[in-house]
Order: C-alpha cells, then sequence, then structure tokens
C-alpha cells in the first residue's frame, strides 16, 4: 500500500520593517515622491507602513481601469481626500453636474480640487497606489501633474510606471524623488531577515536568484523546505515558489482563492457570498497567513501576481463555477452601485446579457459626475461583443448632446424613442426634443 506524501507545513508570513527606505523617504524633502517597480516589490506595503510612521496622516487612493476617466479620476482622489479635508469634494461634485463634458478640461477639475485642498496639513500625504492603471489615459495624467503643481498637496505615488509628467532631469534636481526597482529590492540583510531560519548557504543563493525580488523572498520564507542543492530553479521564481505555496495549502483552498480571483473587488461580505461563513474564514485567514490576501480597510487584496496564476488555473481550479461566483460578485457591486466593479466583472467574466441593465441602473449616476469616457467604453464593449439594446443606443444619445453630436443624438434618441420599451420612451422623446 502506497504511503501518501505529507503536505508541507505552510507557515506564517511577516511584514518586515524597511528602515533602509524610510531613511531615504526621509531625507528628500520633495513635495512629490514616488515608487516605481514591477508588480511584487512591495510598493503598497512601503507606502502603507511609511505613511503611518512619525505622526503622518495619510488618505489613500487606489486607481483602477476606470481611472482612465479623468472625471472619475478627480472625484476619487477628491473623496479620498476627505479624510483629511472634509467636505473637500462638494464643489467638484457641483461643476462635474453643471458641464456636460467636464472631463475635456482636466486642469480646470485640477484647479477646483487643488483649491478646495488649500487648507491641506503638513503633515498630510496623499496616497496614489496603482498609478498604472491611470497613465492609460493622457487626460488623467494631466490632472495628477496639475493637481501636483498647483496645490499644497504632498504625494506618495506607487505603480509600475513613472508618470509621464516627472522627467529625469526633475529627478536630477530633486525636484521629485523616485526610489526604483534597484532600491525597492532587498538586500541581504532584509532577505535573511524574511528568511530566519533557512541556512545561510541557502538564504543567500535564494537571494541572488531572486535578485532581491520581495515576492519571491516572502513567498519562500513560508515554505520550510531549504532549497535542494541541485534544484532546478525555472525561469520564474514567483511562479516557482507560488506553485509550491498553492500545492501545500490543500485543493479547498486553492479553490476558493481561485474563486476569489473571479471578484475584481473584495470584501468579507463577498467573500462570504462566494465561500460560506465557515469557508471565507478559513480561506482568507490562510491568504492573509501567507501573503497572498492583504487586509486594507474593509478592502481584502489579492497579491497581484497571486491574482494572475489563479486566473490562468481556470474554471476548473474552483470552489463554484466561474458563472457563479462571477453572478453572485455583480449583484453585490450592485446592491452596492460599485458600477467600475460591476463593469470590469462583466468585462472579464460575463455575463454580458446582463451589461445593458447594470448600464441604465448607472446612467444617470454616471451623467451626473460627468463620466462620459466610462459610458464610451462601456458601449464601445457592447458593440466588440455584439450586444444590442435601447439602452445602449440611450446611451450614446446621451453622450451626444453632451459632446456637440447633435444629429448623432436625435438618431440614437428617436430610435429608442420608435422601438423601445415605455420606460424609456418619454426620456428618449426628451432627448430628440433637445
Amino acid at each position: 500500500m502506497a504511503t501518501a506524501t505529507p503536505r508541507k507545513r505552510i507557515l506564517r508570513s511577516r511584514i518586515i520593517e524597511r528602515p533602509r527606505l524610510y531613511a531615504m523617504l526621509d531625507a528628500s524633502s520633495a513635495r512629490v515622491r514616488t515608487l516605481i517597480a514591477p508588480a511584487g516589490y512591495g510598493k503598497t506595503t512601503l507606502a502603507e507602513q511609511w505613511t503611518r510612521r512619525d505622526g503622518r496622516l495619510p488618505a489613500w487612493f487606489t486607481a483602477r481601469r476606470a481611472s482612465a476617466d479623468v472625471a472619475a479620476l478627480a472625484l476619487g482622489i477628491a473623496q479620498s481626500a476627505t479624510v483629511l479635508v472634509p467636505d473637500c469634494d462638494a464643489r467638484l461634485r457641483q461643476h462635474l453636474r453643471a458641464v456636460p463634458a467636464a472631463g475635456e478640461h482636466p486642469e480646470i477639475l485640477a484647479e477646483i480640487v487643488g483649491e478646495d485642498l488649500a487648507s491641506w496639513p503638513a503633515e498630510g500625504w496623499l496616497v496614489v497606489d496603482e498609478y498604472q492603471e491611470l497613465a492609460r489615459s493622457a487626460e488623467s495624467e494631466r490632472f495628477v501633474a496639475a493637481l501636483a503643481a498647483n496645490s499644497p498637496v504632498q504625494m506618495l505615488i506607487a505603480g509600475r510606471q513613472r508618470p509621464s509628467w516627472i522627467s529625469r532631469r526633475s529627478l536630477l534636481y530633486g525636484q521629485y524623488l523616485e526610489l526604483n526597482q534597484m532600491a525597492l529590492a532587498m538586500d541581504s540583510t532584509e532577505a535573511e531577515e524574511v528568511l530566519a531560519g533557512r541556512s545561510f548557504q541557502s538564504a543567500a543563493g535564494l537571494v541572488a536568484l531572486a535578485n532581491g525580488w520581495p515576492a519571491v523572498i516572502g513567498l519562500a520564507s513560508v515554505l520550510p523546505d531549504e532549497l535542494e542543492d541541485d534544484a532546478e530553479i525555472p525561469e520564474s521564481l514567483y511562479r516557482f515558489f507560488a506553485d509550491e505555496v498553492f500545492s501545500a495549502l490543500g485543493d479547498g483552498i486553492r479553490a476558493g482563492l481561485a474563486t476569489l480571483a473571479v471578484a475584481p473587488v473584495l470584501d468579507e461580505e463577498l467573500a462570504v457570498s462566494l465561500l460560506g461563513d465557515e469557508g471565507a474564514e478559513i480561506v482568507c485567514t490562510t491568504g492573509l497567513d501567507v501573503g497572498i490576501l492583504v487586509e486594507r480597510g474593509e478592502q481584502l487584496d489579492l497579491h497581484p501576481l497571486a491574482r494572475t496564476l489563479l486566473a490562468e488555473r481556470g474554471e476548473l481550479a474552483t470552489s463554484l463555477p466561474v458563472a457563479v461566483a462571477a453572478e453572485r460578485s455583480l449583484e453585490h457591486y450592485r446592491a452596492r452601485r460599485d458600477w467600475d466593479a460591476a463593469f470590469e466583472l462583466i468585462a472579464r467574466h460575463g455575463p454580458l446579457e446582463e451589461l445593458e441593465a447594470v448600464l441604465l441602473e448607472a446612467l444617470d449616476e454616471l451623467l451626473d459626475t460627468a463620466r462620459l469616457s466610462t459610458l464610451e467604453t462601456w458601449c464601445e464593449l457592447a458593440s466588440e461583443n455584439g450586444v444590442d439594446g435601447p439602452g445602449f443606443a440611450l446611451a450614446r444619445a446621451e453622450l451626444g448632446l453632451r459632446t456637440g453630436r447633435h444629429a448623432e443624438a436625435q438618431a440614437y434618441a428617436e430610435s429608442v424613442a420608435e422601438t423601445g420599451p415605455p420606460e424609456l420612451v418619454f426620456r428618449a422623446l426628451s432627448l430628440a426634443g433637445r
């Protein structure tokens, strides 16, 4: 009778303080400081740790795909800043409602937000995380550049690419500070602290192989086994150690994490909806212990590299069929009116047939906040996937009216009035009349 191979014992991941990097951030007098490196270099963790030291007060904004819409970006940053400057988003909201295509003028939006942040506290820091998400939009970058230049706000920007408005010359002269991949990589002292318990030879060899990559060193730290002397390390060290960790977690935990990866935005309530009370407790606790999950306020974040790896494993690896997990997640986002998460979910996993209903639920809110670029993106997704309906024609009519394409707006509105359901006809006729 064959003997079962014993499962590896997973250790608990430890958050390691990095005084070397704190000192580099402290030494700068730049009002804008940046952490620029690929995924897995501890940018977000460092930003959290540093902004909570020495009396600093953080206001946190995490960019998402929707941040390419400059109106969404401006409102998101203003909302985040209310923790330090109450009601600083009120005048911006009024402007977005009053000006149909406010997103066409990012400098004006930055001027409004900047003026309302005039009382920004000296110890306050605006953290803009995942900057690469908004770097896809020239208008969004223009907004951040104008806000940085014309307001007293101190910024800590973390992302995978340098803001286009920060030049090498400005870094050279100390106008901005950048900690790049080389600086963020763990040195031997930091790595040895993370790998406490391994032999010196094994730790030194792993540090050399990983080239200081914190994600790899962190995953290796939760596996107690020494590397074999003749171990063949594949090209992707992160994938190697992630596979080792996942294989040691057991089928139930792996399937639970893969299910959570379906949701683009995750919190405890949604985790319970997807996994049940007991399942969510076990999976989330284990994920937090090994560093695959991170808790930030009310939100649970899957490490971006782990999310990619889990997504690659496909539907067979999940504890729920992907379609069911997507349906439950969409219901959660609709109840929370988190339209950006709902759209991202539909774009990745469907159900595409729900896109029109979600669009109609979100339409007035998106128009009130001048999020015309977001509406354009939703309509484009529908066209690309052959999804049609009067809701999309109504949205296109609203877009045309607000961007000066009046003949196009009238044509779309009339098509809804002729063939659309009764609840949309009056609105379509009003649009056509306007």
